[in-house]
């Protein structure tokens, strides 16, 4: 599958800047998948595959041209990997040792780059993979505070709850309250 450097640099925004003459041509671009997209001719999902490739290299060259080349790709990399293996495993692990392992990196290493490219450490980064989670388990579910705490693995309810009010400042049940008023998430 290709991959675009701009879809994984950390530091920079995947924002392309153009001119109006770049502008032109991948507003053509644009136009012509939008109207293969809305034909009814044949082959059309294979030549809407290739039109979105071309705009995908379009834009990696634009882009390279706009942005230095330099070592940040790899790095960048490095963060995006972890940030995979964050969102597929943050439920049974939690330690940053064991996803550096995982990585082939010691963890000095991992932590000095993540906080380079992100400005955070990796524990914080694991921690709101956590609450995110936890905050989406109690606006949807009517599953007690204890039973969320269970199912990420939590052995102590309460510290969970103490987890949950550390990490977000309001009680487990506070935020249930906060996050399906805001959202008008009301189970009946």
């Amino acid at each position: 599958m290709y991959e675009s450097s701009f879809f994984h640099r950390v530091r920079e925004s995947p924002v392309l800047r153009l001119t109006e003459n770049q502008a032109a041509k991948i507003n053509t671009l644009i136009q012509t998948i939008y109207d293969e997209y809305h034909s009814e001719e044949r082959d059309r999902v294979s030549l809407l595959r290739a039109y979105l490739h071309i705009l995908i290299v379009q834009s990696q060259r634009l882009y390279d041209a706009a942005h230095e080349k330099g070592g940040s790709v790899k790095e960048s990399s490095l963060v995006q990997r972890f940030m995979q293996l964050v969102s597929e495993d943050f439920a049974r692990e939690r330690s940053v040792q064991v996803y550096a392992n995982r990585l082939g990196i010691n963890e000095n290493h991992l932590s000095d780059t993540i906080k380079t490219l992100t400005g955070r450490s990796p524990g914080w980064i694991i921690r709101q993979q956590i609450v995110l989670e936890a905050k989406r388990l109690l606006a949807v579910t009517d599953l007690t505070v204890a039973e969320i705490g269970y199912t990420m693995n939590f052995e102590d309810p309460s510290y969970f709850g103490r987890f949950l009010r550390r990490e977000t400042g309001l009680s487990p049940s506070t935020l249930r309250q906060h996050i399906r008023e805001k959202y008008r998430l009301f189970r009946e």
